[in-house]
Order: C-alpha cells, then structure tokens, then sequence
C-alpha cells in the first residue's frame, strides 16, 4: 500500500462535471484507489491519468457523489449504510 499527499491538488471538474482533475501523482495500477480530503473524507475514486502520458500534467477521479448516485439509482441504496 502507497499513499500519496498533496495539499494543493485539486485543479477542478471537467467540463461535464464527471471527473475531479487534481495534481497527486499516482503509479500505474492505481485505479480505484480512494481520494480523500485532507479531513479524510472520500471525495472520488482514482480513475485515470493524463492522456499526454509522456508529460502528464493531471490525474482524474470519478466523483464518489457521482457514485453514490449510482448506487442509488439502481437501488441498491441499503449497500450504503446509513
């Protein structure tokens, strides 16, 4: 397990609102790995890296909102607890 930190990270939403872009560096393989805030509180699920992987200059997650709503949607809301 690896753990990486970054009090500057977050860049901001795409355009659609469906990712989180954020400057944390990550390695390869890390998809699916939690972000947290800085108060450990989940905020997106690591989904990718720049496409310009020669020189990235971004990761981006999938909001946990997002997959929450998901969850939700497909009624399945009794997996979230609460």
């Amino acid at each position: 397990m690896k753990l990486a930190m970054d009090t500057q990270a977050v860049i901001g939403l795409n355009g659609n609102g469906t990712r989180i872009n954020y400057r944390t560096n990550t390695d390869p393989g890390s998809s699916g790995s939690p972000a947290f805030t800085m108060e450990w509180d989940i905020v997106a699920l690591h989904h990718s890296g720049d496409p310009k992987w020669q020189n990235p200059t971004f990761n981006q997650g999938v909001p946990i909102e997002l997959i929450r709503q998901r969850i939700e949607a497909n009624g399945f809301s009794n997996a979230l607890g609460a």
